[in-house]
């Protein structure tokens, strides 16, 4: 009767312990997590008039993102992981050795795998070169930097499991940008040639003093005079909480030192933080103008680069728009773009209007070659797809649009666009309104090796495009 009672007691006590992440959603429900992500909803029994056929499953989601003490619990299981079998709970954290994480999505650039194709790299490096082309022929220096993933450089405590790849995106990428003369400045090798890490252990970025070296860099590369902070007294404060080690131990991440430098400059309109989308800075008594588009990285560079400028402005908006290099007249631009995220160049294609070309020509040939043309405000948007035969490598696509009243032709450079399954044959450019005239005949042309063709060509009224 004895045991009976112990095994009465002891279930209901695993009852109640697996019944009080439920039954505590009354009071501690989970609404925000540490990854800021949007999280689900309660479902609906109907939409659309018709009973929800998936009302049981997205009730379970709902469950597993709300339950109460959420992250005290993904903490507690993920401490237990990673101290007993040295792994983590969440698919994008690595656990490394020498209490370091690493993010999980720089693992295809570590590892060689899933990398761009050699006309993918072509079309990036292709798209970099019309960006800076626009940029320099108003007047502006341009530059591009690519912050490296964590394990690219510091790779020594990377799990044993993991064999680093000779190469990946990057590395293939550089020669190309010096091929086609596009400004690109090496952060890895100075990185390298420092006697300790300048990234955080639980964090994808690089540290204050990593910011201060990538700072010092870029100002070089521009010839600017700067300010070194070598004879600048800085705070050191162990405060810092890593995007990765929030990931993994939500309620109970371990801080880290950095250090803290004193800046100048002051923020022009509302602001939050330096994870703004959007940043203006003034310091009247400095010269020059910064337009610099970037990502988390520029968070702790934004504050080195605004000090030395009269206006600087900071977007990390995507697509980037570079008409704004009309708008506030830069003196100097620069595109700050991490390694992991070097694809997003063949996707998130900036806004501004096609540069003309010397004009192309050539023979007609029949092909498969998608084409499409749309008004969007005071702007034509014009894109497609290639048909695949007619590309290699090194494929050149241009756009001319011909006047049938007039006779005359102008070609324009598209940016270079790659498809969802990765096909890299898109093509997308804006005209304005001027640049095209009311009977119009557009021909899409590709140039390889010397030779062209015509692989697509529509007679168009501009008045019929909506």
């Amino acid at each position: 009767m004895k045991k009976n009672t112990y095994a009465v007691v002891y279930l209901v006590l695993i009852f109640m312990i697996l019944l009080v992440p439920f039954a505590g959603m009354t009071f501690w429900a989970t609404n925000e997590t540490a990854e800021k992500t949007e999280l689900a909803e309660w479902p609906k029994l109907t939409v659309k008039g018709k009973w929800n056929e998936q009302y049981l499953q997205e009730m379970g989601t709902y469950f597993e993102e709300h339950f109460a003490f959420r992250e005290k619990m993904v903490t507690a299981n993920a401490v237990i992981r990673s101290k007993t079998v040295g792994s983590a709970v969440l698919d994008r954290v690595i656990v490394g050795e020498n209490d370091w994480l690493y993010f999980k999505g720089t693992l295809p650039d570590y590892l060689g795998k899933d990398q761009l194709t050699d006309r993918q790299l072509f079309m990036t490096v292709k798209n970099l070169k019309i960006m800076q082309d626009y940029t320099t022929a108003r007047g502006a220096q341009f530059l591009f930097i690519s912050p490296f993933n964590k394990n690219t450089v510091y790779d020594e405590n990377m799990p044993d499991r993991y064999l680093k790849a000779e190469e990946n995106n990057l590395a293939r990428l550089e020669p190309l940008l010096t091929e086609y003369e596009v400004n690109y400045l090496d952060l890895k090798a100075p990185f390298e040639e420092q006697d300790k890490p300048l990234y955080f252990a639980r964090d994808t970025h690089w540290n204050n003093e990593g910011a201060l070296l990538a700072y010092q860099l870029i100002m070089s590369y521009f010839n600017l005079p700067h300010e070194s902070y070598l004879n600048v007294p800085a705070e050191e404060r162990t405060d810092h909480v890593g995007d990765i080690d929030e990931m993994l131990y939500p309620t109970a991440p371990t801080k880290e030192s950095n250090k803290y430098y004193p800046h100048s400059y002051t923020t022009v309109g509302d602001f939050t933080d330096n994870m703004d989308a959007w940043i203006e800075t003034t310091r009247p008594e400095k010269g020059n103008r910064l337009l610099m588009y970037r990502d988390s990285f520029g968070e702790s560079l934004l504050p080195f680069m605004a000090d030395e400028f009269a206006q600087g402005y900071f977007s990390r908006y995507v697509p980037y728009n570079l008409l704004q290099v009309d708008q506030y007249q830069p003196t100097h631009v620069v595109v700050e773009r991490a390694e992991r995220t070097l694809g997003n160049l063949l996707t998130d294609i900036p806004i501004m209007t096609a540069p003309i070309v010397p004009m192309v020509s050539g023979e007609a040939v029949e092909t498969t070659t998608d084409f499409s043309v749309k008004k969007d405000n005071d702007y034509y948007y014009i894109e497609g797809a290639v048909d695949s035969k007619y590309l290699k490598d090194n494929t050149e696509i241009y756009v001319s649009v011909h006047d049938n009243a007039l006779g005359t032709t102008v070609s324009y450079q598209p940016f270079y666009v790659s498809q969802e399954d990765g096909d890299g044959s898109g093509y997308q450019l804006y005209l304005v309104d001027g640049q095209l005239p009311e009977n119009l005949r557009i021909e899409i042309l590709t140039m390889t090796d010397g030779q062209t063709s015509v692989v697509y060509a529509t007679d168009l009224m501009k008045n019929t495009i909506q």
